[in-house]
């Protein structure tokens, strides 16, 4: 389930242009703020649409992507069992089938 976290916001300029071959966007961020999301040289951001373009012409914001996938043991054991019982039923299901495999179709 997503956490209803306070969003982390970057202060950034990031705002969309219209150019001759297509859109665009320029982004500026403050280095320092950058440097204090980084992760193992990296830095995850989510950017969104303002809903109302900023006085200096920002169109979108940026905030920090907290989301960080982790695996739950026992959720991987529990999705094991379901597909090894599964697997073992439809090996079941054709074993006990009765008709040949290679009878044709009636249509």
């Amino acid at each position: 389930m997503a956490e209803n976290k306070q969003k982390n916001y970057v202060a950034s300029h990031i705002k969309r242009i219209d150019g001759k071959y297509g859109e665009f966007y320029s982004a500026k961020f403050k280095l320092q703020d950058l440097m204090n999301l980084e992760n193992n040289g990296w830095v995850s951001l989510i950017i969104t649409k303002r809903k109302e373009e900023s006085e200096k012409g920002a169109t979108h914001t940026a905030y920090e992507d907290t989301y960080n996938p982790t695996t739950n043991s026992e959720e991987v054991e529990e999705i094991d069992t379901i597909i090894n019982d599964d697997a073992d039923l439809l090996e079941d299901v054709n074993l006990k089938n009765d008709y040949p495999i290679d009878e044709e179709l009636p249509f």
